[in-house]
């Protein structure tokens, strides 16, 4: 209950003393704790109950300074809870003015792909890196120390590896598919070929897309060139006319 939340805070601060005892706590049953406290937000907000709201963003500040690997996973990888978190902390009394978190993670941070991504867990992966990004450079950096971020910063830099590899391997249905394009023994024509390039990993297929795209823009120069060179030639053979016109009537 929001009249319970100054106890919360009592608890939490002093909980700070037993860090890992109250960070395995927190992180039990997929961190049901943060959770409920995190499900107190809107009856907050509603009420238009600033204190209360600036209280849950220091509990819920609190809860991730503890700097446990198993809560900021579960924040990271769980888009709803994240939201949550964002939404706390929009009224954190550290900040100078309200934040406008949900606005910018809504309107703003879409996820689009130069290529068509199908490998939902390179896709989960990718969404992972850039809640952790946002969690360290937005949420917490303004009013935080490096040191007190280092979990942060350990679970990015793992997060940035398996995003690069998934992007340079093979996506897993791809792979199959080409086992099946080998099995059936098709010679090579341009239907197989194209089945052959969606085979390719993703930074493969981006980087033959841009050499596709810069061969079109440099098509496009030359004829531009080439119609500049036709209407340079035709304005000097006018000129040569015009002049010999005039010569012709003297």
């Amino acid at each position: 209950l929001l009249s319970n939340l100054e106890d919360i805070v009592d608890l939490i601060a002093t909980a700070q003393m037993q860090r890992e005892s109250f960070a395995l706590y927190i992180a039990q049953t997929d961190c049901a704790y943060l959770k409920a406290i995190l499900q107190l937000f809107p009856l907050a907000e509603a009420k238009d109950d600033y204190h209360a709201l600036a209280t849950l963003a220091v509990c819920v500040k609190s809860i991730l300074l503890l700097n446990d690997p198993s809560i900021i996973e579960l924040i990271a990888s769980d888009g709803h809870v994240f939201e949550s978190v964002c939404c706390a902390l929009e009224y954190d009394p550290d900040l100078r003015g309200k934040a406008n978190h949900r606005w910018f993670i809504r309107e703003r941070a879409r996820f689009r792909t130069v290529v068509l991504m199908e490998d939902e867990e390179l896709i989960a992966t990718i969404h992972r890196s850039f809640r952790v990004t946002y969690l360290r450079d937005t949420l917490l950096r303004p009013t935080m120390d490096e040191h007190s971020l280092s979990t942060l910063a350990s679970l990015l830099t793992f997060t940035h590896a398996d995003v690069v590899k998934g992007v340079m391997c093979a996506p897993l249905a791809s792979v199959a598919g080409s086992k099946s394009l080998q099995e059936r023994g098709d010679s090579f024509n341009s239907d197989a070929f194209s089945e052959s390039e969606s085979n390719d990993s993703y930074l493969v297929q981006v980087l033959r897309m841009l050499g596709r795209e810069v061969k079109a823009i440099r098509k496009i120069e030359r004829e531009n060139l080439h119609l500049l060179r036709n209407r340079k030639d035709s304005q000097t053979s006018l000129s040569n006319n015009t002049a010999d016109m005039t010569e012709n009537g003297h």
